[in-house]
């Protein structure tokens, strides 16, 4: 069997949704700067202020991200004796929010995150007898940064499941009972920040294959993604994550 792989592809979107509010604002949240950054001694999140020098930021701010290079999305795996290819080439949703809330003292994290698909569809053969959804959703997801600027884990914010896909009959043809019906891709992910030190207004997050401790219907699963992230409210401020 192919392991399961996504990968991502679509534009910057502008919503964003938080813990039950639709936030559209700048002044909806934001960092403040407090302490110097350094000696970090624990993963944060600091403002640029001055060659060499930085500030903590504190608080909670949002942001949006974008995918790092346009293509399609690809999801691959086996679904009883069948390889099953789900292909996204529409736009996405990314949104979340970075929280720092004790400076130096706990790690930041990351909440509310979502990842929405458009443009799907199951490839033939078994796309001439199931289909999937036009667009597909993440449930909402959480970040820790384990210790590491470098290293972010992605998990679901409560139970196992990240995202459902719903397999059903395409057309007139009856889809195989084997198939047929939710199946959830589960677990969790580690993703890479490419180069969190150096001072950027957007930054880079790749989650590859072999940072995946997914499963779709319990076979084992990939995830490949290459996001870019800039803060809401702070576009035109390099920052660092060290």
């Amino acid at each position: 069997m192919r392991r399961l792989k996504i990968l991502l592809g679509g534009a910057l979107l502008t919503l964003l949704v938080g813990n039950g509010y639709v936030f559209t604002s700048a002044a909806s949240a934001g960092f403040i700067l407090t302490i110097n950054c350094r000696p970090f001694g624990i993963p944060t999140l600091c403002d640029e202020v001055g060659p060499e020098e930085y500030l903590e930021f504190e608080g909670e701010e949002f942001y949006l991200g974008s995918i790092a290079v346009l293509t399609e999305t690809l999801i691959e795996s086996k679904l009883g004796t069948e390889e099953a290819h789900v292909v996204c080439i529409g736009t996405i949703d990314v949104h979340g929010l970075l929280v720092q809330l004790k400076p130096l003292v706990v790690e930041p994290s990351i909440t509310a995150t979502t990842i929405k698909f458009a443009g799907c569809s199951l490839l033939e053969p078994l796309g001439k007898k199931c289909s999937v959804s036009t667009e597909l959703s993440t449930k909402e997801l959480v970040g820790k940064f384990s210790g590491s600027p470098s290293t972010v884990l992605f998990a679901p914010k409560e139970g196992t499941t990240v995202m459902e896909l719903a397999f059903t009959n395409h057309g007139t043809e009856t889809c195989p009972a084997t198939i047929k019906g939710i199946k959830k891709l589960t677990g969790e992910q580690k993703c890479t920040n490419v180069s969190p030190e150096t001072a950027a207004t957007e930054h880079e997050i790749d989650c590859l294959e072999s940072g995946s401790e997914l499963k779709l219907a319990e076979n084992a699963a990939e995830l490949k993604l290459d996001l870019l992230v800039h803060l809401e409210s702070l576009e035109t401020t390099p920052w660092i994550i060290s």
